[in-house]
């Protein structure tokens, strides 16, 4: 875990260079208030497939929520289908320094479990709705255009947050591939642990 987090260390550094533009600022601080209000939130990052950027949002705020404010925040990722976790999201995230097992491996959708600094998590692709997810009492971040389209209305939902990200499966196949999904995750990152360092008192 020492090398997740060194990473940690530096996201938290990386954040505090980061400036967002006005708009997503705005996205963003709803995130942020939205924690803040709870005393333990819960956050279901949705994108249309499960596969790429919501699991990259769910890993990166639970290792920011594990560094910054343990035991504050539990995180969760669902799609508008079931596919499977894209092999160079794994990677990525093992890179990063998340001790991740395989817990069952099939030919398609393995579930694993991902280790992160306090919590671990399983992480399959699974619809939103899946009862792996809370049902509710729950924010629903929507994390690709796709589902923002889809998903007008999130059932159960506190609050739904609208915060795209580009979509690394662009590079899939490229000589590219390995460094986009790193600059994404990356990207993911610096967000997550910006959102909760605007948290007062986040340690607390």
């Amino acid at each position: 875990m020492e090398k997740l987090r060194e990473k940690a260390h530096f996201l938290e550094e990386l954040a505090s260079r980061y400036v967002p533009s006005i708009e997503r600022e705005k996205s963003l601080r709803q995130l942020s208030d939205y924690i803040e209000s709870q005393k333990e939130a819960q956050l279901v990052f949705v994108c249309s497939l499960n596969s790429r950027r919501s699991v990259f949002a769910q890993a990166f705020m639970q290792l920011a929520a594990d560094y910054l404010m343990p035991g504050r925040i539990r995180t969760f990722s669902g799609g508008n289908q079931v596919t499977e976790i894209y092999p160079t999201v794994v990677e990525t995230l093992r890179d990063f320094g998340f001790l991740i097992e395989d817990v069952e491996r099939r030919a398609s959708n393995t579930v694993y479990r991902v280790f992160s600094l306090r919590e671990s998590f399983l992480l399959f692709s699974k619809k939103y709705s899946d009862g792996a997810n809370p049902q509710s009492h729950f924010a629903a971040v929507l994390v690709c255009s796709t589902a923002e389209k889809e998903c007008p209305f999130v059932p159960n939902a506190d609050s739904r947050i609208s915060l795209p990200y580009d979509d690394p499966k662009n590079w899939d196949n490229t000589p590219e591939e390995k460094e986009a999904y790193r600059k994404s995750a990356e990207y993911i990152a610096t967000e997550m642990f910006w959102t909760l360092a605007h948290i007062k008192n986040p340690r607390s």
